[in-house]
């Protein structure tokens, strides 16, 4: 059987084919098509995975998602020819609307287990931080004050120092490396304080669901508050935490004082596993033990040296003074 020129295609799928595979690997097509209903030319887990490819190849709007596939091997892709015509926003727009009656941290939490089995992941350590997302434009969803959005969009503080607009908060809760586990969109003024309440209600219950009962939670200083504290030395719904403590807190300044007046560091050494260049140089660490009291409770602290800050913060206050003696002499 001879093949005719014009039965032959080409077509330039570069890395998509590589991300195409862990897509497949992690079931993530069968898990949201699992509970999602279908009503157009392509299930919403197939439109999922369109999404993911298209974000990871630089993102286009909903509505041009369509485009995004033109001239590639959707066969290669997809395990199935499907005509890059049936990514329509039509297809879209059902697909989120299934996503959301279904709610995505159902989904998000069966592909996270699916990957925590595969890739044998350690959720002992729970990561969890917040960002805020800046939006365009006006919304007149909130008029009614009995209104059913999941987040409001609002303006709050903003982490992209963008005051000006407003914005969502989005909390990611992380295990391992940087494997998101549980994700969130909430109102745009949403404290980071309250956010971490919050979550601690459910994460143990969470942690335990992908077979974890003694994870540790770590956070920034946002998460230190008494009540914050006082959830996490329940002992059914606690955990152990690991944060920074707050420079605001008279119990900060104190251990740092003990450790230079004392100079009683302990080597930790280098702990970075990126290998030492001629121009950059893993940071040496020494570290100085002892206890803080918060809200009448004895806390393990952990004061933290850095060769590398160390030198940061010299040559800082270096230009200070360097500073200083210019406007002195140009009085």
């Amino acid at each position: 059987m001879s093949i005719k020129p014009q039965d032959v295609r080409a077509s330039d799928v570069s890395f998509l084919a590589s991300l195409a595979k862990y897509v497949k690997k992690l079931g993530i097509v069968q898990q949201v098509d699992r509970p999602c209903y279908t009503i157009s030319g392509v299930s919403a887990g197939q439109v999922v995975m369109a999404l993911i490819l298209d974000t990871l190849a630089g993102r286009s709007p909903l509505y041009k998602l369509a485009l995004s596939f033109v001239g590639q091997d959707t066969e290669l892709l997809f395990g199935q020819e499907i005509p890059p015509a049936k990514f329509n926003d039509d297809a879209v727009g059902r697909s989120m609307d299934a996503l959301f009656e279904v709610g995505t941290g159902k989904i998000l939490t069966a592909v996270a287990l699916s990957a925590i089995k595969k890739y044998d992941l350690d959720t002992q350590h729970v990561h969890h931080d917040t960002t805020s997302v800046t939006v365009y434009g006006d919304y007149d969803l909130y008029r009614d004050s009995t209104h059913n959005h999941p987040f409001v969009i609002t303006r709050g503080f903003n982490k992209a120092h963008r005051p000006d607009l407003k914005q969502i908060i989005q909390s990611l809760v992380c295990v391992d490396r940087g494997i998101p586990v549980s994700a969130r969109m909430m109102d745009g003024n949403r404290s980071d304080k309250i956010v971490n309440n919050n979550l601690l209600l459910d994460e143990a219950k969470k942690m335990k669901e992908l077979g974890q009962n003694d994870p540790e939670y770590v956070a920034d200083s946002a998460f230190v508050t008494e009540d914050n504290l006082d959830l996490l030395a329940d002992e059914q719904k606690g955990c152990r935490f690991i944060t920074r403590l707050p420079r605001t807190y008279k119990e900060c300044g104190r251990p740092v004082s003990m450790a230079v007046r004392n100079n009683a560091w302990d080597d930790i050494g280098i702990i970075s596993e990126q290998r030492s260049t001629g121009k950059r140089k893993p940071s040496y660490y020494h570290g100085f033990e002892t206890e803080v009291d918060l809200f009448g409770r004895q806390y393990r602290s952990l004061v933290v040296h850095s060769d590398a800050l160390d030198k940061k913060s010299v040559r800082k206050f270096e230009r200070e003074i360097e500073q200083d003696m210019v406007e002195r002499n140009t009085r």
